[in-house]
């Protein structure tokens, strides 16, 4: 299938729950008119812990036309300029946009 990406107007001026609902909205467009075989969202996330280093992340959530939802977590990290990924956490999801 083809890849297509989804970007709000004016997204990076916009407080980010704002653009994530502007983009969960677009997906579940796509989801209902079955355009597409798979909806998914790709997010960089990072927390600090508690000694003061940052849990910096990428996290890949996707969801197919055939029911089925994975979300995989690759923690990351930067050094002497370079991203250095760690090995993924997958994890299953229940199905939202493609539901039965």
């Amino acid at each position: 299938g083809n890849f297509r990406a989804i970007r709000v107007d004016g997204q990076d001026e916009m407080p980010q729950e704002v653009a994530l609902e502007a983009l969960v909205k677009a997906l579940q467009g796509l989801a209902a008119n079955r355009t597409q075989w798979a909806v998914g969202i790709i997010y960089v996330t990072g927390r600090k812990l508690d000694d003061g280093t940052i849990l910096r992340q990428i996290v890949v959530a996707s969801e197919h036309i055939a029911g089925w939802a994975r979300s995989w977590t690759y923690p990351y990290g930067v050094i002497d300029g370079e991203v250095k990924m760690g090995q993924p956490t997958e994890r299953e999801m229940k199905p939202v946009y493609y539901q039965r």
